[in-house]
């Protein structure tokens, strides 16, 4: 015959409490530990919402040369370094010593007139959506006949050329690096 005191109700009451905290202590861990998951996959989605991809564009038409660069991602792009190489793949360094890192340096300084660039962006932003960055840009304009000579140097300079930017989103992680060849200002023509 069991004890007396498993049958009084208070005794029955107790016990249930009890069950009912224990059971409600591990609802409570597994809750946590699924809200815990749920922000680190919070996380994730967050920085992957904001992925910055760089692309350069390069253009060049009978009057017109350019090389822009783009962010074509979903986020803010943190230009962290520009480098251009020479077609052995060296960086060669100016005059006052510092090394050509933009497409405007490697032109002769007469050459750069009438030429419309971007230098020196290194930790600036570059929004999605916006207008590109022109890092090159010229147009030739018919009425003056030395433009063509000066059109015809820079796809003569930059030909051999390789650009390389490295970038990151706005979490400061690594992301990317975007770059390539400028051979394609060296392509056969056949203008008028």
């Amino acid at each position: 015959m069991p004890p007396t005191d498993w049958i009084d109700p208070q005794n029955i009451i107790a016990v249930g409490t009890v069950i009912i905290a224990i059971f409600a202590f591990f609802v409570s861990c597994y809750s946590i530990r699924l809200t815990k998951k749920t922000l680190e996959q919070q996380q994730k989605h967050d920085r992957l919402s904001v992925k910055p991809i760089g692309i350069f564009e390069l253009f060049d038409a009978n009057d017109e040369i350019k090389i822009f660069l783009h962010n074509q991602g979903t986020g803010p792009m943190v230009i962290k370094s520009f480098e251009m190489f020479n077609e052995s793949g060296e960086k060669e360094k100016n005059t006052q010593g510092d090394f050509k890192n933009y497409p405007i340096e490697w032109l002769d300084k007469e050459v750069r007139q009438n030429v419309e660039f971007s230098n020196h962006l290194e930790n600036t932003a570059l929004i999605n959506g916006l207008e590109p960055r022109k890092l090159l840009y010229f147009k030739l304009d018919h009425t003056k006949p030395d433009q063509i000579d000066q059109r015809d140097h820079i796809r003569r300079n930059l030909k051999n050329l390789r650009i390389k930017m490295t970038y990151t989103d706005i979490y400061q992680e690594l992301e990317g690096v975007s770059g390539g060849s400028l051979e394609y200002f060296g392509r056969q023509r056949f203008d008028p």
